[in-house]
């Protein structure tokens, strides 16, 4: 099925994501793949890089998602994080990591804990959108649902514009959730709604700042990973 799409793909739309020779080999199946995408962009300090990491990792050894996870025993999620600033900005930092178990989330989350900054820049949500879902149209995954988690503090500023790249990527199926952190911009969250969410059951976490970041990605990783919504 990927196969079709990103061939599709590559004789439809211009600038697509792949480039020429490239194929994706499908080599085992998922329920999910998610790529979480940390704003490392110049608005972001360095504790509050800090207070995204350890919220990520206090998330996946939380008992709900830790719950979420074992649901999918069966066939399991894949997940890679990816660190993202300007254009020409974005770095997967952690490859794709199946998770069956509660061990399988556990060693995620020392891995999650243990990473350090790789980049720094401008905003481009656009093209973190466009990177990020090149790594689902590529790895070698077959997953039910694939995933793009945006969470960031500002506005684009940099590179393609995120509705081009959002529309690229939900006719391929993937879905684009948001966290918008509002300690820069109160009304960020506005932005992120009309602008960078999008495809079926899409959905928008809020933390008002970094402090609040970890219950935030926290409830939304439950709700990605279980597929259902949180009341």
């Amino acid at each position: 099925m990927k196969l079709v799409l990103l061939i599709f793909l590559l004789v439809s739309l211009p600038g697509s994501f792949i480039g020429r020779g490239q194929t994706p080999a499908s080599t085992g199946e998922a329920d999910l793949e998610l790529v979480l995408a940390v704003d490392c962009s110049s608005s972001v300090d360095a504790l509050e890089y800090q207070l995204q990491m350890e919220g990520l990792s206090q998330a996946f050894s939380h008992p709900s998602v830790l719950k979420a996870i074992e649901a999918h025993a069966a066939r399991g999620i894949v997940v890679t994080l990816v660190q993202w600033a300007g254009a020409d900005a974005q770095r997967q930092v952690i490859d794709w990591q199946r998770l069956r178990s509660r061990k399988d989330a556990l060693a995620l989350s020392r891995l999650l804990a243990a990473t350090p900054r790789q980049i720094s820049g401008p905003t481009a949500v656009g093209d973190v959108i466009d990177f990020s879902a090149r790594l689902l149209l590529t790895n070698a995954w077959a997953g039910k649902r694939q995933v793009i988690d945006v969470s960031g503090d500002g506005r684009h500023n940099e590179g393609e514009a995120p509705p081009f790249a959002r529309a690229r990527a939900t006719k391929n199926g993937i879905v684009i959730n948001g966290l918008a952190i509002l300690n820069e911009e109160k009304n960020l969250d506005r932005y992120y709604a009309v602008g960078v969410v999008g495809g079926p059951g899409s959905f928008l976490e809020i933390a008002n700042d970094y402090e609040a970041f970890a219950i935030a990605i926290r409830r939304k990783l439950q709700q990605e990973i279980s597929g259902v919504p949180i009341s």
